[in-house]
């Protein structure tokens, strides 16, 4: 399409108000990046998308991602090795929880509810219940912990990379050697043992 015709649609301001509804910032992202397709395959497999999103709306009510936030930049710090900050660990905490939400809001209820344009959306959506409840569980211990925010700060980020990386090197490590790494520096003998 040239510019002319978007000009005449006024395409820029209805990509504007797409782009203010979406609720995460890949989302606006994506939104603010859209250009009118030419090719009718595409087209038609887009428009069987929107509808059924359309009718699973109608039936089960919006997509659960309030609350999304962009990890992109964590997941790459911890890939690296890095170790995450508290409000980075709490929004990679966040970032699980809607993504079991997704899943949850995606599983079928009534077998008549079938939704097979957007199964492979859903499949994509991976839950990590147990690096998400490690987060949740020392984010709360850190109130009360020896070393407070710095040992939730290793002990969750070192879990993390581990489960990004899919290494099996902490289960590996002795006993002492972890407790080591978890508690890296605290001075509370009770935190030894």
């Amino acid at each position: 399409m040239n510019d002319k015709a978007l000009k005449t649609l006024e395409y820029t301001k209805i990509r504007e108000r797409l782009t203010a509804q979406a609720l995460s910032p890949v989302g606006k992202e994506k939104c603010s990046a859209l250009v009118p397709l030419d090719n009718i395959s595409e087209i038609v497999r887009e428009q069987k998308e929107t509808t059924e999103a359309v009718n699973m709306a109608l039936k089960k009510g919006r997509l659960p991602l309030g609350g999304i936030k962009d990890i992109r930049s964590h997941l790459e710090r911890a890939e690296a090795g890095g170790v995450l900050a508290i409000d980075e660990l709490m929004a990679v905490g966040e970032f699980l929880y809607v993504c079991r939400k997704v899943k949850n809001y995606s599983k079928q209820e009534n077998k008549a509810d079938t939704f097979p344009v957007l199964e492979d959306y859903f499949a994509i959506v991976k839950t990590i219940n147990n690096v998400e409840n490690e987060i949740n569980r020392c984010i709360l211990k850190s109130h009360g912990g020896c070393c407070g925010i710095s040992l939730v700060t290793v002990q969750a980020g070192l879990r993390i990379h581990c489960a990004i990386r899919e290494k099996t090197w902490w289960q590996q490590a002795s006993a002492p050697r972890r407790r080591r790494l978890i508690m890296g520096g605290c001075s509370n003998s009770s935190a030894e043992g």
